[in-house]
């Protein structure tokens, strides 16, 4: 199994679980929030790399 394939199980259940308390999320804001968390982690990246060298 892929990561990829591994993250979207876990995004399921993940999922499934807040609509069992009530607290529903979509699943685009879901892939926004991953996406943004994407960025930010590159950035930081360019930034160590920028401080190493």
């Amino acid at each position: 199994m892929d990561k990829l394939s591994l993250s979207d199980s876990n995004s399921e259940i993940f999922y499934k679980r807040r609509k069992e308390k009530g607290i529903v999320l979509s699943k685009e804001y879901i892939l926004e929030v991953r996406i943004e968390a994407v960025k930010a982690a590159k950035e930081k990246a360019k930034y160590l790399l920028n401080a190493i060298g």
